[in-house]
C-alpha cells in the first residue's frame, strides 16, 4: 500500500477551513495575514514545484496557523516526516487515513532551524529524493494551476481524500493566488485584499523577496518584516511573541505595555506562566500579561502582591488574613507558623472563634493563634487540651 508507505502524511487540522462566502478582508485577523504573508514571501523566493498558493495553504491547514506543536518546537510548517533525513528530529503523535478511516499513528518529524527552512525543504522535497517520488508526485509536478496541484496532493502528500478541496477552499477564501505570479509584492498583499491593483517589482519576476526575519547589529537583535520595515511593537514569529521597542531594538526583562507588565526572556521571549526573576516568582497570564490579586494555577490559589511577586507567610488581602505557603499555595486547614497553630477555612480565610473540626470544638484567639488550657470567653473560663482540643 504506496499510500501508507509514503513518507508524509497530513496533520489534520479540521476547524481551518474558512466558507467560501465569508470575506478574507474581514474574517483575516492581523495575525494570520502575518503569517500568511510570512510564508508566502519564502515560497516566492524557494517554490519552483509549488504553486506558492499552495504552498500557503498547506502550512495552513497543517499547522492552525503556525499554533500546531510541530510548528512551535519544530519549526515544521508542512508535516513533513524524517524518512530519508539526516537532520535534527521531533516525535509525535498525528492521525492519518488507512482504508478511510482515522487512526492515531507516533511518527518521527524533521525538524528545522526557522520558518524559512521549513518552506526551502518544502520547495524541493518532491523532486530531490529520487526517482520514485518524482514519478509517484508527477500530477503535482506537472500541475498547470493551483487547482490542479492541490488536488493531485491528496491521496499522495497527505492521505486524507478531501485535502485537496480544503487546500482549494483556503486558496479562495484567503486569496492566496495572489502570490502564485512572483512579480506581486508580499507586502502589498493586504492592499491587494483591499481592493488596490496588485503592486508588481520593477524587475525580472526571479527577484527574491525582502531578506525578512531576525537581524543583528551591534549585539541589537531587529526583526525584519516582510515589507522591509523593522517591526516595533508585539511581532509573533513562529509562534512566539516578542516586543521590540520603538528603536526597533528587541526587549528582554520587564516592560510596560499600555499599562500592562510584561516579561521578557533573555532570547526576547514573551513568558507566560510562573518566572523566577531575581528570585522573586511572578506569574504571567496566557497573554503575557503580569498577574496580580488572587491567581488560581493548577488548581491551587496563589496570592501575587501589587508589585506580581508571589506572597509567601501572611497576608491581610481587604482586611482578612491568609497563609501562604513557601511554595506560595493558600494553606487551608491547621498550619502551625511559629510553633503556633492556626486554622484557615477552606476559603483561606484565617479563622477566629470558635471553630468545629472533625467534630471537635476549637477555639482561635483574635490573633488566630489556638487556645490551649485556661481561656476566659465571654466571660466564662474553658479548658482546652494541648491538642487544642476543648475539654
Amino acid at each position: 500500500m504506496k499510500k501508507i508507505k509514503a513518507a508524509i502524511f497530513c496533520l489534520l487540522i479540521l476547524l481551518l477551513v474558512a466558507p467560501r462566502n465569508v470575506s478574507a478582508v474581514s474574517q483575516t485577523p492581523n495575525a494570520q495575514q502575518r503569517y500568511i504573508i510570512e510564508i508566502g514571501t519564502y515560497a516566492q523566493k524557494y517554490d519552483d514545484v509549488f504553486y506558492p498558493s499552495v504552498t500557503i495553504a498547506q502550512a495552513i491547514l497543517e499547522t492552525g496557523w503556525g499554533k500546531s506543536d510541530l510548528a512551535k518546537y519544530a519549526n515544521n510548517h508542512f508535516g513533513i516526516k524524517a524518512t530519508k533525513w539526516n537532520g535534527a528530529t521531533y516525535d509525535k503523535v498525528s492521525d492519518e487515513y488507512v482504508n478511510g478511516k482515522l487512526q492515531p499513528f507516533k511518527s518521527t518529524f524533521r525538524k528545522y532551524s526557522s520558518l524559512e527552512e521549513s518552506v526551502q525543504d518544502h520547495a524541493i522535497f518532491l523532486t530531490s529524493r529520487g526517482q520514485w517520488y518524482i514519478d509517484h508526485y508527477q500530477a503535482v509536478i506537472q500541475a498547470d494551476s493551483y487547482q490542479a496541484q492541490a488536488n493531485a496532493l491528496a491521496g499522495t502528500y497527505c492521505t486524507d481524500p478531501y485535502y485537496g478541496k480544503k487546500l482549494i477552499q483556503l486558496i479562495e477564501a484567503y486569496h492566496l493566488d495572489y502570490f502564485d505570479d512572483r512579480r506581486h509584492m508580499p507586502n502589498f498583499y493586504l492592499n491587494y485584499l483591499a481592493g488596490e491593483q496588485p503592486k508588481v517589482s520593477d524587475s525580472s519576476s526571479d527577484q527574491a523577496p525582502v531578506d525578512m526575519g531576525w537581524q543583528k547589529a551591534d549585539d541589537i537583535w531587529k526583526y525584519k518584516k516582510a515589507d522591509g520595515q523593522f517591526a516595533t511593537g508585539w511581532v509573533q514569529v513562529d509562534g512566539t511573541w516578542y516586543y521590540l521597542k520603538s528603536s526597533g531594538a528587541m526587549a528582554t526583562g520587564w516592560v510596560q505595555v499600555d499599562g500592562t507588565w510584561y516579561y521578557l526572556k533573555s532570547s526576547g521571549a514573551m513568558a507566560t506562566g510562573w518566572a523566577q526573576v531575581d528570585g522573586t516568582w511572578y506569574y504571567l497570564k496566557s497573554s503575557g500579561a503580569m498577574a496580580t490579586g488572587w491567581v488560581q494555577v493548577d488548581g491551587t490559589w496563589y496570592y501575587l502582591k501589587s508589585s506580581g511577586a508571589m506572597a509567601t507567610g501572611w497576608a491581610q488581602v481587604d482586611g482578612t488574613w491568609y497563609y501562604l505557603k513557601s511554595s506560595g499555595a493558600m494553606a487551608t486547614g491547621w498550619a502551625k507558623v511559629d510553633g503556633t497553630w492556626y486554622y484557615l477555612k477552606s476559603s483561606g480565610a484565617m479563622a477566629t472563634g470558635w471553630a468545629q473540626v472533625d467534630g471537635t470544638w476549637y477555639y482561635l484567639k483574635s490573633s488566630g493563634a489556638m487556645a490551649i488550657g485556661w481561656e476566659k470567653i465571654a466571660g466564662v473560663w474553658y479548658q482546652f487540651a494541648k491538642s487544642g482540643a476543648w475539654l
